[in-house]
């Protein structure tokens, strides 16, 4: 016996890195999103300071670099640049991208979106809309199902020569697909008292899904 799982290592957890109120999802449970697409908006105090705080710093920035380094002199120069680049890096450890940043200028303060990083399918969205999340905190668990994990549970007195890369055979359903050995469990679960046996599967046409059990040979 065993159980389709989301693959760990192409799966990405999306998360606000300020705590914020969410104002608007634009995705819900079961979507596939392609990366840069709108996931959430949401709003931070912390993120108006910091949008306030590179408004600023960009007005000066254009402002000096428009006069000209020998007209403001060496030091405003350095220091209007030093600013302006420390916003930015503000911005983006907030999660902004690029183009979010750019267009700050134009948007009202402390709103911001979250885009896709990666594609792939929402796998969890336990959320609200008006609801307040901490810094960190799990919006969206995206999970790209192209490839996927079986996991298979061995009774631990069972011996079987599994070396990486063996073969096996994984019933869904009426539906059978070749999965690889990639991983051996060297400890028993103490819940179910089992050895676990990770294997890949190709889910090329999509019909495999987390949360599916299998039948594994």
């Amino acid at each position: 016996q065993g159980e389709i799982k989301a693959n760990d290592y192409t799966s990405y957890l999306v998360s606000p890195r300020v705590d914020s109120v969410i104002l608007k999802r634009h995705v819900a449970l079961g979507d596939h999103v392609e990366i840069n697409q709108p996931l959430v908006t949401l709003f931070s105090e912390s993120m108006a300071e910091a949008q306030a705080s590179y408004r600023i710093a960009d007005s000066e920035w254009k402002r000096v670099q428009k006069l000209g380094r020998k007209a403001v002199g060496d030091k405003r120069f350095i220091e209007a640049q030093t600013d302006y680049e420390v916003n930015i890096g503000r911005l983006l450890a907030f999660g902004l991208s690029a183009d979010a940043i750019t267009s700050t200028n134009t948007k009202k303060l402390g709103q911001y979106t979250l885009n896709a990083e990666t594609s792939g399918a929402v796998l969890t969205d336990n959320f609200r809309q008006g609801q307040r999340i901490e810094s960190g905190g799990t919006l969206f668990d995206l999970a790209d199902e192209n490839t996927l994990w079986v996991e298979a549970r061995l009774a631990p007195s069972m011996e079987l020569n599994l070396p990486e890369n063996s073969k096996a055979q994984v019933n869904v359903g009426n539906n059978t697909y070749i999965a690889t050995v990639t991983q051996k469990a060297h400890t028993i679960d103490p819940v179910t008292r089992t050895r676990i046996i990770r294997l890949q599967v190709q889910n090329d046409g999509h019909k495999l899904h987390p949360g599916l059990f299998a039948d594994i040979y």
